[in-house]
This record gives C-alpha cells, structure tokens and sequence, in this order.
C-alpha cells in the first residue's frame, strides 16, 4: 500500500476508533439519529458542491483556466496555440465536407424523382424549368404523376441518413472514450471517402441510399467526437467560439457543395459528383491525420473544477511545464494512434451513464429541443427545393439557394461564438467569478425565435407560389440560423454541464436528435402532398415554441437540477457500505468554518479519497 494510506489509516483509528463489530453497533434509536445526521451531511454536500459550476473568476478579476492543465507537455491543453488552430481548421474542414458527401443530393431529391422514373440526367439538363401548367397549388403533385418509385422513397436519399447518424452514436462514442479519439476519427474518415465511391458506383435506388447511410456513419463524428476533441484542447472559455467554427464550415461548406453540386450533375453526371466529393473528403482526412493528435486525457474532478495538485505560485492559475520530468511531445504523441491504454471499463460505464442521463431534466430537454431544430432543418433541406422549382427556378441554379446559410454561418458565429463566450463571461464577472452552464441558455433565444419565422415564411411562400422567391429563401436563412447556433450552444452547454460525462449526454443530444428528427420529417415529402406547405410548417413552429417554453424554467432551476443529478450519483459511488463510520467524518467537515478547510473537504469527496477509507466500514 502506499505510506500515504498507513498515514491516513493512523489518523482515521486514532480519530474514530477501531471498526466496530456486529455487538458493539449502538441501539436502534442513535442509529436513526445518526442516520439523520448522515443525510444533513449529505444535503450539505450537495449545497456546496454543484458539477459544472465553476470559479471563472477569482477575487481580483483574473481569468482562471478551467480545467487546469498538468505540468506534462503532451497534456492536449498544453498544445501551442498554432498547433490548436490547425487541429480545429481541419477538423473543421473533415466535418464539413463529409457531411457534404452525405448531403449534396438532399436539395437535389427533385432531380433524382424524374431520374429513377427513367428520364436520363442529359434529358433532365434540357428541361430548364418546369412549364408553368404542371404545377398547381402543391409543388410536389408533379413529381407525384411521374411513373417511378413513391417519392416518399426517393426522399429516403435525404432522410435515412440522418437516422443512421443518430444510431451510429451509440457506436462511435463508447468507442473513442475506450481506445482514443483519434483511431475513430482515422476509422470514420476511411468509412466516409469509402462510400462516396460506393455511392458513386451504385447501380439502384436502393443501393444509392445504402451507401449514404454507410457515409453518415463516418460523418457522425461530426456530430459529437469533433466538438468532444475541441473540449479536450480548450478551456472553458474559449469553447464557444471554437465549436462555432467546426458549424460556421460546416455552413460555408454546404454552400459550395450547393451551388456546385446541380452544375456537375446537370453537365456531367451525378456519380461525377460522388467522385469529386470522395476527393475532397479523402484530402480532409489526411489533414486530420497530420494535424489532430490523440486528446483523450483523464482528469481529476478537481481538475475539471480549475483546482490543481500540483505546486502553483501565487497568482499563477496554471503549472508549468516539466519536459525533465514528464519528457517532451515525440512523434507517438503527434501521430501515434495506439498511445493510449484501451480503457473498456469506460465504454461499460458510458452506457450506463447515457441511459441515467437520458432521463435528467435538463438533458432531456436540450434533446427535445434539439430534435425539433433538426427536424426542421431537414424538412426545409427536402422541401424547399420543388417550391423554387416551381417558381420557375432551373435546375443547375438550385444550389444558390444555399447561398442563405453563407450569409447565416458568420451571423451565428456572432450569436454564439464570439457572441456566446463574451456574454458567458461577461455573466460570470456579474455573478463574483462564477460561471454557471445555463448561462449559455440566454443565446438560445435568438436561435428559437428565427426557427419559428423561418417555418412562418417557408410555409407561407410554399403555399402561395405568386409570392416572390425572397420569402422561402429567407425562410431557409433564419432556419440555418437557428439550427447551426442551437446545434453549437446545446453542446457547449451539456460539456459545461456534466464534464465527467461529456460523452455520454453528447450521445443523448446528437443521437436522439437525429432519430427524433428523421421521425418527425421523413414522410414530409407526403404530409405536404396530403395537407399542403402552410399546415406542415405552422405545425413545425408551434412544435418549436411549445419545447422552448422550458427554457426559463431551465434556466431559472438548472443549477438545482444538476446539484440532484451530479452529485447524487456521485455519492452513491462514493459511500460505503456501513454508513455509521462516515458520521463523524462528514460532521466534522461540515461543521468547519475556514474557507480552506471547506475547500478541502469538498475536494476529498471529488477526488474520491473516502474511498480509502472504506475498510472501516463494518
């Protein structure tokens, strides 16, 4: 054993006693008081200690670096500052265009109606517009009388997808927190280039949608490892507006494929474009492969709280390094992929704690309301499309269309970026040093408020196709709005959150929100054929305004919340079997006054040192 644990055994026995035996255990009636000792105890544990608030600030107004680093060089925090801008660039760029591979012919699903119905691609390239008499109130009765497959089905190129994304998650995650980030990343790159050639060489319908769900499994990790690989390099402070980048590409990225996705399909084929698309993923991977190093790093609760174990001079909020003692970054911990010990025993838990973390209020919320913005956004992706080409639009131009989201992705990067990080820590200044997660929730507004316009302003302009273009299009850029700044402010948030369980509650939001959403829009296609564009989309607002009305209620009791689902289960883990030894333990730290010392008792139960001292239970 260590001699710090002789130590401590010493000063526990001379303290409170020996362990007592079975006779020796007091009557019933001290049980019970002892026992209502032990839950005040506990209550007061939980007022002080609340996972995922943190000391932003301390007493002169300095910046604190949450979580505080260690000393060793290859600790991801430690990373030089070009060294993180090129991680975050490239995985940017893998992100946003792998997920462009799984989505290019979203918009374009109109196209791919009239192509499996028998008319070639060079016969629909001479149709530069749909004749002004074969379209009625409802845009989609046109493709309807084509005699080819349902085009429900055919809209699956657009849907299915988005539910293989959410599936994979259960997958992906468990699977970086046990062997690393960057194997996964290296794997799912290799998936995504892989099957844009097999989606380029498909031969049937159904083949074309096989192979874009076995893309979406390699671009799943956008949805959740990249923006856990930014957690892992960057301090709480500095999140905001580094995830808001991987989104921000994402949309620039969309904007390019858009536009020029149309062009190639209509002047040379859309297997060209599968093969144009599988470049360009192929050249972000290797990007990611030269410049992403392994950022998986266990850290202490103490250490997610900003409070360090090791040395620190007054003033310094970070220890330096020591190269001497923990060696400098080599060529494993740049490029290696097997550098660190494969951990199952982590994968077995993060099950466990994706199924408990479903059911915490907050979380459970923030997958509601993102369910509701994905499933919006990929109603808007399918349907926009057969409105403008009923406007008269031709088909090569329907990629300008997303010139919406170009003008949206520096907009939300402003909301919640730049935006999100200033008003997160202005908050903390106002709030003495400390910051708190809903905090982020203010940055929501905007984001809800455009979502619903943007459903108001699709419906309408798809329901009255005498209004100008201007209105569906600005529809699209206040859904793009709400979708890339919700999707950024509800990760950052549920990290803030549960730092101990990022993994986990990222699993519950990115993947209920793609199975909920593909639920919610997969048959779109056929409910605005039944009910038309002003039903299904005021449907789609009320939904989104109804789940937002949580907001303040999250807001105002989420601290509550999870102070009740932290550091309950926390203590669970933590307490003994026979609680009687820990009575006098938990009084006598409670009780004490001094500032320090309060600090110390809370860091002995984040740290898991009453553990040690579990062999004195009887």
């Amino acid at each position: 054993m260590p001699e710090e644990k002789y130590v401590l055994d010493k000063e526990i026995l001379a303290t409170y006693g020996e362990p007592m035996s079975r006779r020796e255990r007091p009557h019933s009636d001290v049980r019970h008081a002892r026992r209502q000792t032990l839950r005040n105890g506990i209550a007061s544990i939980r007022q002080s200690f609340v996972g995922g608030s943190t000391k932003l600030y301390d007493t002169n107004n300095q910046l604190k670096y949450i979580p505080i680093p260690t000393p060793d060089p290859k600790d991801p925090l430690n990373l030089p500052p070009w060294r993180k801008r090129l991680a975050v660039g490239s995985l940017a760029i893998f992100g946003a265009v792998s997920i462009a591979a799984e989505t290019a012919v979203a918009s374009l699903v109109p196209v791919f109606i009239i192509y499996y119905s028998g008319i070639s691609i060079k016969e629909v390239a001479k149709i530069k517009k749909l004749p002004s008499d074969s379209v009625s109130h409802n845009p989609l009765e046109f493709y309807a009388g084509l005699n080819g497959p349902p085009v429900w089905k055919v809209y699956f190129l657009a849907s299915m997808p988005l539910l293989t994304t959410g599936l994979s998650q259960y997958l992906i995650v468990p699977l970086t927190l046990a062997l690393g980030r960057r194997l996964v990343l290296v794997l799912c790159g290799m998936i995504a280039w892989t099957g844009a050639i097999w989606a380029g060489l498909s031969a049937s319908l159904d083949s074309h949608v096989a192979a874009l769900c076995y893309i979406a499994v390699g671009t799943a990790i956008a949805q959740n490892v990249l923006p856990l690989v930014i957690q892992d390099m960057f301090f709480i402070h500095e999140r905001n507006r580094n995830v808001s980048v991987l989104w921000a590409m994402q949309g620039a990225i969309s904007v390019a494929s858009g536009v020029l996705s149309p062009i190639v399909i209509i002047h040379w084929g859309w297997r060209e474009l599968y093969a144009i698309l599988g470049g360009a993923v192929f050249v972000a991977w290797l990007l990611v492969c030269i410049f992403v190093p392994e950022t998986r790093w266990e850290r202490t609760p103490e250490e997610l709280n900003g409070q360090s174990k090791f040395h620190l001079k007054i003033g310094e909020y970070r220890p330096e390094l020591d190269p001497k003692i923990y060696g400098s970054r080599n060529f494993s911990s740049n490029f290696g992929i097997f550098n660190r010990k494969a951990n199952w025993r982590t994968t077995h838990k993060s099950f466990i704690y994706t199924a408990k973390s479903y059911f915490f209020p907050n979380i459970f919320w923030i997958v509601l309301l993102n369910s509701a913005m994905v499933a919006i956004a990929s109603a808007a992706a399918q349907m926009v499309a057969p409105v403008l080409l009923a406007k008269g639009w031709e088909f090569e131009r329907l990629g300008f269309a997303t010139f919406a989201i170009l003008v949206a992705s520096p907009v939300s990067w402003l909301i919640c970026g730049k935006g999100g990080d200033a008003l997160a820590n202005y908050s903390a200044k106002k709030n003495g040093g400390n910051r708190e997660p809903e905090m982020h929730l203010l940055n929501l507004i905007i984001p809800i408020a455009c979502g619903c316009g943007g459903c108001i302003l699709i419906g309408f302009g798809g329901e009255h196709l005498e209004l100008h273009w201007m209105v569906i299009i600005s529809g699209m850029f206040l859904i793009a709005i709400m979708y890339l700044s919700g999707a950024t402010i509800s990760s950052v948030y549920c990290v803030e959150s549960y730092p101990e369980w990022a993994g986990p509650v990222l699993i519950n939001v990115s993947a209920f929100r793609s199975i909920v959403g593909f639920a919610l829009s997969f048959k779109v296609s056929s409910w605005v054929e039944e009910r038309g564009y002003m039903f299904i989309w005021i449907i789609y607002a009320i939904m989104l305004g109804v789940v937002s009305m949580g907001l303040p209620i999250m807001y105002v009791y989420g601290k509550d919340i999870r102070r009740e689902t932290d550091v309950t289960n926390l203590l669970s883990h933590l307490m003994p079997r026979d609680k009687m030894r820990w009575i006098g333990i938990l009084t006598d730290l409670l009780h004490s006054t001094g500032d320090d010392l309060q600090l110390a008792s809370r860091n002995l139960i984040c740290l898991g040192t009453l553990r040690k001292l579990a062999p004195y239970g009887t």
